[in-house]
């Protein structure tokens, strides 16, 4: 029983602590840097050269936006803009 219980409890303090900062730093994915081109950026700059209409563009565009509200990261859109 020893051995299960270490290795239950040394998981679950490993989740909790994925739950946490996913919970209170949703800013903290590892693909999400400064040096990362943004989602928006690219769908912009595909707007600007033509490779999407404009429905296509606000239809995108929209859907980021919720994403990025229901992750949390709302915030890193407006800072980028």
């Amino acid at each position: 029983m020893g051995p299960f219980t270490l290795i239950f409890s040394f998981a679950l303090v490993v989740f909790l602590g994925i739950v946490l900062v996913r919970a209170f730093w949703p800013g903290a994915l590892p693909w999400w840097g400064e040096d990362a081109e943004a989602a928006i950026e690219i769908l912009e700059r595909r707007f600007a050269s033509g490779e999407i209409d404009r429905e296509e563009f606000k239809e995108k565009y929209q859907l980021l936006c919720q994403r990025a509200r229901d992750y949390g990261t709302d915030r890193d859109i407006e800072r980028r803009r």
